[in-house]
């Protein structure tokens, strides 16, 4: 453990932020897609779904941003490799010596600046939209927070590498001092992804690197779903409900 630093909660900070992100999303999501329909049929029964989902998608994202930050002041605290690779270098508590153990594969710093973009954008939106409804602002809304919660959680997974499992900041020390740096570094290759594979995952990257077009195809399957799934949930909440009373009269 690093003197002055106290014990590491990542965890919590984590899970919140990813709960909130998702319920903010989710609130985002419906609130553009009643906008949208809204701007075509003005019904009360959409302007009042629109209302309360913008109302979720604004504080829940909120409580997302906050715990976001808490976790990412964990992250520099305690995990070297992801905040080196979110921050664009490392922290100013790490020892040059450590570098080659925890230096990250990728730099993420462009991706952490556009979502923090991204982010702001959505909640210039979300704030327009409670005194303009349109398309426009419904269909950016959509799209963006699709962009923002993808890329952040993508971002936070490729900001791990070349680890799956970080070495913890307070062995590695340890270990330097009492076996040398080369042990260390052969402590550290264990915990890489690479290793941790298991066979079967390590064959199936081995035939999409003779047959790129399966990851290609992949991302299509992947895209078609999810424009399916967006489809059905603008489907549900555009249908017109008509009582009972009504169809019948109709008759």
């Amino acid at each position: 453990m690093v003197p002055g630093i106290p014990k590491p909660d990542v965890c919590p900070p984590l899970f919140l932020a990813t709960l909130f992100g998702a319920i903010a999303m989710t609130g985002i999501l419906i609130s553009s897609i009643f906008g949208w329909r809204y701007s075509v049929d003005k019904s009360e029964y959409r302007l009042v779904g629109y209302k309360i989902s913008n109302w979720v998608g604004l504080v829940f994202g909120v409580l997302y941003s906050i715990f976001a930050g808490l976790y990412l002041y964990e992250v520099y605290q305690y995990s070297p490799t992801v905040a080196w690779s979110i921050f664009g270098k490392p922290p100013a508590y790490l020892p040059t010596s450590l570098y080659p153990v925890y230096e990250p594969t990728m730099i993420l710093t462009g991706v952490f600046y556009m979502d923090i973009a991204l982010g702001l954008i959505l909640l210039v939106l979300i704030v327009l939209s409670f005194k303009f409804i349109n398309r426009s602002i419904s269909a950016l809304k959509l799209v963006l927070v699709l962009l923002l919660m993808v890329s952040a959680e993508v971002m936070n997974g490729l900001a791990h590498l070349p680890y799956a499992i970080v070495p913890p900041l307070s062995a590695v020390p340890v270990l330097v001092k009492a076996y040398g740096l080369q042990f260390t570094l052969q402590v550290a290759n264990t915990l890489k992804v690479s290793t941790l594979l298991t066979p079967d995952l390590n064959a199936l990257l081995q035939l999409v690197s003779v047959q790129p077009g399966l990851l290609y195809g992949s991302f299509v399957v992947f895209a078609l779903f999810n424009a399916l799934l967006l489809y059905v949930i603008y489907a549900a909440l555009s249908w017109r409900w008509t009582p009972q009373a009504l169809r019948v009269e109709g008759r």
